[in-house]
């Protein structure tokens, strides 16, 4: 058997709540020992004998998505971007489909392999079933997060998919964050008040990402009575960078130059209105 190359994720051995954070990677880990699909990252064993803890997963050796906007945005253009997209819908789909909500949809949370096929991955905060709701404070990236996340702490499949067009915003725009130019309490208000922010409103790589879109769409359809276009035909009319519609990717006016990382973007969202009112007085 030919020699496999995987990745270890493993906790800091003088890691504070060392124990909780023990006990939420084993969670992990059995989520993952529960999935098998092409865009969701697999999980090969553990090893939990003493501290710290690890885990090992498939090596994807191109890195997180973020990363790879932010190095590589201008040399892709849209076909290499909306492979990006079906894929990480696809597996998002998956996911769903086995009665799981991510919970933390996000490019930083979607690896590239040496061939950059995408499979989502951290599904640290993943929880199973179709509703979840917040019984304790948690720390979590709100910025990304649905309004009714944010007003009622519940979590459910729509809320995955309003953080998957977060997603799409970052794939688009080479690999902004969501409101990245304002401070996450101004972020969190214009979510709930459901205002975009100026960078989201006029970017011309998401207008000519759509008008490929619906170059695909004129394409799918077939004469009445003919079965629709098939999920492997509209790859192949994503894999062709000479389709009508496809254009050079061009670098937004400002970015950043490295990922942040996701601790820098947790905050503590509060399980009850009450609680949130006190720790904003």
């Amino acid at each position: 058997m030919a020699p496999v190359k995987v990745a270890v994720k493993a906790l800091l051995k003088d890691s504070a709540n060392l124990n909780e954070l023990s006990e939420r990677m084993l969670d992990e880990a059995r989520t993952m020992l529960r999935l098998r699909h092409e865009h969701v990252i697999g999980i090969y064993g553990w090893a939990i004998d003493k501290q710290p803890f690890m885990i090992l997963i498939e090596m994807m050796e191109s890195g997180s998505l973020d990363s790879f906007l932010l190095r590589k945005f201008d040399e892709s253009n849209n076909s290499r971007l909306l492979k990006f997209a079906l894929q990480a819908a696809k597996g998002l789909e998956y996911l769903h489909a086995m009665q799981f909500l991510h919970r933390d949809v996000a490019a930083r949370n979607c690896l590239l392999s040496s061939d950059l096929t995408l499979k989502i991955s951290d599904l640290g905060l993943a929880t199973a079933g179709v509703f979840y709701f917040m019984t304790k404070a948690e720390k979590l990236p709100t910025r990304y997060l649905a309004p009714e996340t944010l007003s009622t702490f519940v979590f459910v499949q729509a809320t995955d998919f309003f953080c998957f067009g977060n997603l799409l915003y970052e794939i688009f725009s080479g690999g902004l964050m969501p409101y990245e130019e304002l401070s996450s309490a101004d972020a969190r208000q214009k979510i709930l008040n459901g205002e975009m922010n100026d960078l989201m409103k006029d970017r011309a790589q998401m207008r000519e990402a759509v008008d490929f879109l619906k170059v695909l769409y004129k394409e799918s359809k077939k004469a009445e009575g003919e079965p629709k276009t098939t999920t492997q035909e509209t790859e192949q009319s994503l894999g062709n960078e000479d389709a009508e519609g496809v254009k050079k990717g061009r670098p937004p006016k400002k970015r950043r130059s490295k990922p942040i990382r996701r601790q820098e973007l947790l905050e503590d969202l509060c399980p009850t209105q009450e609680e949130t009112a006190q720790n904003e007085d």
